[in-house]
């Protein structure tokens, strides 16, 4: 049995098998618009041309800068922001509890 996956060849040739290992294995989403305005795939297209992109490009990297900002809060960051701005953590004693773990008792 062969479990390798498979590409389809959309020309005339035969489907190609691809080799691979699980940690070579990405996998990327796929994304449809539809009813998209044409005045917006033509601003689309002049700005991907103006950043030297394809339009398929310039959209993930609309999208990438829209929805992963790169000054999105960072929370270990804004931690020790604060951390440092109330005098710092030096004196900070954190006692470790050794003992067993237990569960939770609802009863």
């Amino acid at each position: 049995m062969n479990s390798r996956p498979r590409l389809q060849c959309y020309h005339s040739c035969t489907p190609a098998i691809i080799a691979y290992s699980r940690a070579e294995v990405t996998s990327l989403a796929n994304l449809t618009v539809r009813n998209l305005p044409e005045e917006t795939h033509r601003a689309l297209r002049v700005r991907a041309a103006h950043n030297g992109r394809s339009a398929e490009a310039e959209v993930r990297a609309i999208l990438e800068e829209t929805v992963r900002p790169s000054e999105r809060l960072k929370i270990g960051t804004a931690i020790g922001r604060i951390a440092r701005n109330a005098g710092g953590m030096g004196d900070l004693q954190i006692r470790r509890h050794r003992g067993s773990i237990r569960g939770a008792d609802f009863e």
